[in-house]
């Protein structure tokens, strides 16, 4: 799988889609719905199919780096 460079965290991505995010101790992919982080999940698949956001204790992570990826996830819905 080929990623961008990481950005930082306050710098939201211009397109919806999945997103590897660095939590420190892990890497998750999350999806970015164009307004807001949806939770993180452990494969691109599975965070297209996340349907819930960071509650307000969770978004201390909004700050999170990310980096996108440069080829789809194997779903059609994307």
């Amino acid at each position: 799988m080929i990623l961008t460079p990481w950005f930082p965290g306050d710098t939201h991505p211009a397109r919806q889609g999945v997103y590897q995010r660095d939590f420190g101790r892990e890497r998750k992919y999350a999806y970015w719905n164009g307004k807001q982080w949806l939770w993180g999940a452990d494969t691109p698949e599975k965070a297209v199919e996340t349907t819930f956001g960071f509650s307000s204790v969770q978004l201390q992570f909004s700050a999170v780096v990310w980096r996108g990826l440069m080829e789809e996830p194997n779903d059609p819905t994307i």
